[in-house]
């Protein structure tokens, strides 16, 4: 730095000398300063980096005793006394009458800084991982921490302020980078672009993009001398930081809306059906009569009303007709691979039936059904096919039953027949393992109690052989049949075997198994999911008082599932001998092979020969898919209406094991929006990085000159460079001779007054590093 000494005529200087000139009335004839302390006269500003034109460098004003300073602020000096020379810097007074200040890490500002952009950050992935990663499943919403509506108004208010507070909180950042030598503005011509933020407005950004713009074509081109006039790297650095936020806060708030749904309430809801003590106070074979005719309906298998069959916990995506989703899913496998058959499980919970949708814990009916296509010689396990009219049958007592034998319907678990209905010869045979001899309440107490008794859960199995032909014979009166596509594709079937009959007809055979675990209890249900947990058994309880009422067929209780599968499908009275109830001269729908073909909707199909209607040909698919509804229907049926309309205690009781279920409410919900979230968490992972990092190291965190760069600090550091600004010829900053005169001066917060004696500093332009030391202080003047 370079020091001089000045009289009139002649001077020297270099970059860091700086003038101490004040204004002061022209109407006067003697001359004062502005307020200048005695220890300011003979004083030289190092660092000045601008002299102005024919002035000495240092004026001593005569003094008065002015009532009008405000007034000599506005004049110029055009008397100077330069009769004392100067021949040390200036050393800043420390006499405490004079205002000093030290510097301040401004902690409440900074911390804002570095963590509200990480809260920011934190708020929308939690509205991410809670919300938007979490939607709506079946329109019920799951459990948010905060509710919906709190939170997205929370979001949109912090947009409405987040802009403004993001660019009065980089100031704070702003204000210490200029104190950096590194990446401060070279000279004040860019540290002017500071000005009014620029960097955090759309303006400041298409001025940089212009200056950029022509400063790069003038390079590319070299016509023009290619001088940089633009702002320094720090600017691009704040100018990043907004322009992040900037393009983070819209898209956010296109990323996230509010949606309809419903959600846990606290009322409870009435139910309709049966419970545990209520379970058995229905007849096994009214129920029988209800499934198969419900089953023969060929709907949907899934309860009426409001009712679903529930899935385990865990499994996805479970809709309100779960059980008919996954058995027509089987189905279509079985389809695509005849050879190798899958063998699908479906476990499924089938609660009370209520009037609406609900939650909490019920006491209810457990299954698993597996069922599949099998060889009629080779894929079996109760009855040993040898051919289509011999076979044997060996029932759960250890009594075996012969295909020539007496037909004893009713009373054990095998029932067979044959028919023509439209067009198609069928023969079946329907057999089951269960003991249907005996009158009992299969799911109660009582039989729990008893020693000895087969227990639940109850793990049964039902099969069925299914034979088919077509008796193309025109005679006696009778059109004659066609086979269709589905009965000419059996031949070629792994699962088929054809085999002639007494009436001299080629028949195609095959066999479904189907097995199945039962258990009742009662079990946590989730109207959010439609799943259940925490299944745990519970007998139910009926009145001990119950008997059978003469030789009516009408036993109280209800029987393992394939006991009433089988007299469903069979339309067998359990308990009671008899032929079969299904007189196929009377009904097209009572028999096994035309209630499968109803279940699974077989359309019937116009013969183009005989202009006649016949049934179409069941696969060994079909005929699968059916059995997964019948069994599907059991669970459905048993649970059914019932006494109805009760309710019973609060969720989660421990002294009721009933429990109960309340309903659902309306609500609001925060779903994903026309923007993808994850383009909102780049933007804004960036602006956190931009932002923060930065303020994480020395000299960022460390004291500053000043909180921000505000009007005030431009003012005060314009105020020392007065000479300079004296010599500005243009408008603005684009202008040369503006350029000229801002070059020269420096753009960094620096110390004026670096080698002054004692402590005391002074802040304005210049490349002199400031001391960030708590023992330095600092004066206004």
């Amino acid at each position: 730095m370079a020091s001089f000494k000045a009289n009139s005529n002649q001077f020297q200087h270099d970059e860091g000398l700086h003038f101490n000139m004040m204004p002061v009335n022209h109407s006067h004839q003697n001359y004062a300063h502005i307020p200048v302390q005695p220890d300011m006269r003979n004083a030289v500003y190092e660092d000045s980096a601008f002299l102005p034109r024919n002035l000495p460098l240092r004026t001593t004003l005569k003094s008065q005793k002015s009532s009008n300073d405000m007034q000599s602020l506005a004049s110029y000096p055009d008397q100077y006394d330069a009769n004392d020379n100067i021949s040390e810097p200036l050393v800043v007074s420390s006499d405490p009458r004079k205002r000093h200040y030290r510097f301040s890490r401004f902690i409440p500002r900074t911390l804002l800084n570095i963590f509200g952009p990480i809260f920011i950050l934190a708020f929308y992935l939690f509205i991410v991982e809670f919300y938007l990663n979490k939607p709506s499943v079946n329109g019920v919403m799951p459990n948010r921490p905060i509710d919906s509506q709190i939170v997205f108004y929370a979001w949109w208010l912090i947009n409405i302020f987040i802009l403004d507070w993001a660019k009065s909180g980089i100031a704070g950042y702003e204000a210490a980078a200029l104190m950096n030598p590194s990446i401060a503005p070279k000279n004040a011509r860019q540290l002017m672009w500071h000005t009014d933020r620029a960097w955090g407005s759309l303006t400041g950004w298409a001025k940089a993009v212009i200056t950029t713009s022509r400063y790069l074509f003038h390079k590319a081109t070299q016509r023009k001398p290619s001088e940089w006039t633009g702002p320094s790297a720090l600017w691009f650095h704040l100018a990043l930081s907004s322009m992040l936020l900037y393009i983070a806060i819209p898209l956010s708030g296109l990323s996230l809306e509010q949606e309809s749904a419903l959600r846990n309430g606290s009322r409870r809801v009435e139910i309709t059906g049966v419970n545990q003590t209520t379970f058995d106070l229905r007849s096994a074979n009214a129920l029988a009569e209800q499934i198969g005719g419900s089953w023969r309906r060929g709907w949907t298998t899934t309860p009426d009303g409001a009712s679903i069959l529930y899935a385990p916990d865990g499994t996805p995506e479970v809709s309100d007709t779960y059980f008919e989703d996954s058995i027509q899913g089987v189905y279509q496998a079985l389809l695509k691979n005849t050879s190798n058959p899958v063998n699908e499980t479906i476990t499924i919970f089938s609660g009370p039936q209520a009037s609406e949708r609900a939650y909490g814990r019920a006491w209810g009916f457990l299954a698993t059904i597996s069922c599949t296509p099998v060889h009629p010689y080779t894929g079996l396990k109760l009855l040993n096919m040898t051919s289509i009219d011999q076979w044997s049958y060996r029932t759960i007592t250890g009594g075996k039953i012969l295909s020539n034998m007496t037909r004893t319907d009713g009373m054990t678990a095998l029932t067979t027949g044959s028919s023509q209905t439209l067009g198609v010869n069928y023969k079946y045979v329907l057999a089951t393992n269960d003991d249907i001899q005996a009158v009992r309440r299969d799911y109660s107490d009582l039989i729990v109690s008893l020693p000895g008794a087969n227990k639940p859960p109850y793990s049964r199995v039902a099969e069925v052989v299914i034979w088919q032909a077509y008796d193309t014979r025109q005679e006696n009166f009778k059109p004659g049949y066609f086979p269709d596509q589905t009965f000419n594709d059996l031949a070629t079937h792994p699962m088929v075997v054809n085999a002639t009959a007494s009436d001299n007809l080629t028949y195609a055979g095959f066999a479904v198994s189907c097995s199945t675990v039962s258990e009742v209890g009662h079990a946590a249900l989730s109207a959010t999911t439609n799943t259940f947990s925490d299944f745990v058994v519970q007998p139910s309880t009926p009145d001990r008082g119950l008997r059978v009422p003469g030789l009516i067929p009408q036993y109280p209780g209800v029987t393992t599932m394939t006991s009433l599968a089988f007299a469903a499908m069979g339309n067998i009275i359990i308990g009671y001998l008899h032929n079969s109830t299904c007189a196929t001269s009377f009904s097209t729908l009572c028999s096994p092979w035309s209630g499968a073909n109803a279940a699974t909707r077989g359309v019937p199909i116009l013969s183009e020969t005989i202009k006649n209607f016949q049934l179409p040909t069941i696969s060994p698919e079909r005929m699968t898919l059916a059995m997964y509804k019948l069994l599907g229907q059991v669970a459905i049926t048993v649970m059914g209406t019932g006494p109805g309309n009760w309710t019973c205690c609060d969720p989660g009781a421990d002294a009721s094991p009933d429990l109960g279920i309340l309903g659902l409410e309306p609500a609001n919900d925060l779903v994903p929006g026309i923007v993808p979230y994850q383009a909102v968490l780049v933007f804004l992972s960036l602006w956190v990085a931009v932002t923060v990092l930065p303020q994480l190291y020395p000299p960022f965190f460390r004291r500053r000159w000043s909180e921000i760069l505000d009007g005030f600090a431009m003012f005060r550091l314009g105020a020392e460079w007065r000479d300079a600004i004296h010599e500005l010829d243009g408008i603005d900053l684009v202008s040369p001779d503006t350029a000229r005169v801002l070059d020269q001066v420096p753009g960094m917060i620096g110390d004026m007054n670096p080698s002054g004696k004692g402590v005391v500093g002074f802040v304005g332009l210049s490349r002199r590093k400031l001391s960030t030391s708590q023992n330095k202080s600092y004066t206004y003047n």
